[in-house]
C-alpha cells in the first residue's frame, strides 16, 4: 500500500473556480426567472445559442445544431454507410455507440486513412484534433490538404473538436464537426453541438427527441455570453499546459521512451509506454491511478494519463512515481 495520497491520472473533471460556480449559477437562477418550464427551444437548438457558437467555430448557424454530446450524433451521421473506420487510438465511447447500435466498423490510424487506398472510399471516417484523447496529438494547417482529399473520397468525415478548448488547430474542409462542453464543464453538462450541411436533417431523429431543455440552453448562452465560458476555459487551458510541463520534468530521464507523444501533443491527455503487462498495477501500488492504453485501442502496453485538474507539484510527484515504475523495459 502506497504511504503518501494517490494520485489519479484517470480522467477526474477539474473543478471550477468558486466565483465562476457561482456565476453560472447566476445565470441559471436567471434563466429561471425568465423562462418557463413549459417553453421549449426549436428540435435544433435555441437559435441564440446557436449563432454564438457557430461564430466562435466559424461556421454558417444554419449547419449548426445543438446536441447533448458527442455520442448523440453516431447514428445520424454514421447509419446510412456501409461502414465506419475510427481512429486508433481514440476514446473508446464512439466505437461503443457503434457496437450498440450494430452499425459495421473498424479501426484505422492516420497513417491508413491518408495513404489514399480503398480504407476511407465510401466510408465514415471519425477523427479526433486538435488535441486527440488519449494521446494529445494533433494536425496542423500542412496536413489540411491531405485530410480534405479524405473527406472527398469518403462518405463523410467526421472530425471531433471538443478538445479545442485546450489546444489550437484548424478544421478539416468538408468534415462534419462534433464537440461537447464535458471536458470542461463535466459530464453533467450534457450539452455539445454538431455542424455541417444539412446536419437539422443527418440528426433529425435524436433532435426530435432528446434536444436538451430550452431553459438548460439558455442557461450556457448566457454564461458564454458574460465571459465565464472564456474564463473557465482559459484558465483550464494554461492550468493544463503547467501540468504537462511539470510532468514531463518530472520524468527526467525517462522521458524519451516513456512518453514519446509528450512534446508534439498538447491538452490533457497522454499515452505513456509500459513494458510491464501489470504496468497499472505496479503504479497504483505506487500510488498513481491510470487508465489502460487497451481502452483506447492503444493496446496492452500502453498506459493513458489525464492531467486536467492537477497542481504542478502534483503533476511532477506523478510523472516521479511514473518513471521509477515504467523505466524498467
Amino acid at each position: 500500500m502506497p504511504t503518501t495520497p494517490t494520485i489519479d491520472l484517470t480522467g477526474a473533471t477539474p473543478g471550477w473556480p468558486a466565483h465562476l460556480l457561482q456565476q453560472w449559477r447566476d445565470c441559471l437562477l436567471r434563466t429561471c426567472q425568465e423562462d418557463l418550464p413549459a417553453d421549449g427551444a426549436p428540435h435544433i437548438g435555441d437559435p441564440e445559442l446557436r449563432a454564438v457558437l457557430a461564430d466562435r467555430v466559424g461556421v454558417a448557424a444554419s449547419d449548426l445544431v445543438i446536441t447533448s454530446g458527442v455520442r448523440f450524433a453516431v447514428r445520424g451521421l454514421c447509419a446510412d454507410a456501409d461502414r465506419v473506420v475510427v481512429e486508433r487510438p481514440t476514446f473508446s465511447g464512439v466505437p461503443l455507440s457503434l457496437t450498440q447500435l450494430g452499425l459495421p466498423w473498424s479501426y484505422a490510424d492516420w497513417a491508413e486513412m491518408l495513404a489514399g487506398d480503398r480504407t476511407v472510399e465510401g466510408a465514415v471516417c471519425w477523427v479526433t484534433s486538435p488535441a486527440r484523447n488519449p494521446d494529445g496529438r494533433g494536425f496542423g494547417t500542412a496536413d489540411l490538404a491531405r485530410w480534405a482529399a479524405v473527406a472527398g473520397s469518403a462518405r463523410r468525415l467526421v472530425q471531433n473538436v471538443t478538445y479545442r478548448d485546450f489546444a489550437d488547430g484548424p478544421a478539416i474542409p468538408g468534415a462534419c464537426l462534433v464537440a461537447s462542453f464535458h471536458k470542461v464543464a463535466g459530464p453533467g453538462a450534457r450539452l455539445g453541438w454538431a455542424a455541417g450541411p444539412g446536419m437539422a436533417e443527418l440528426l433529425k431523429p435524436e433532435l426530435r427527441a432528446a434536444s436538451p431543455a430550452r431553459i438548460w440552453q439558455r442557461t450556457w448562452l448566457r454564461f458564454v455570453l458574460s465571459g465565464g465560458w472564456d474564463e473557465l476555459t482559459t484558465g483550464l487551458r494554461a492550468d493544463v499546459e503547467r501540468a504537462r510541463s511539470a510532468f514531463r520534468a518530472g520524468l527526467g530521464p525517462a522521458l524519451e521512451w516513456l512518453a514519446p507523444d509528450l512534446a508534439c501533443g498538447a491538452g490533457p491527455a497522454l499515452l505513456l509506454r509500459a513494458a510491464a503487462s501489470d504496468a497499472r498495477d505496479r503504479l497504483a501500488a505506487a500510488g498513481v491511478l491510470v487508465g489502460a492504453g487497451a481502452d483506447f485501442a492503444a493496446g496492452n502496453r500502453m498506459v493513458r494519463v489525464w492531467l486536467a485538474g492537477l497542481t504542478e507539484d502534483a503533476a511532477f510527484t506523478a510523472a516521479q512515481r511514473v518513471g521509477r515504475v515504467l523505466a524498467h523495459r
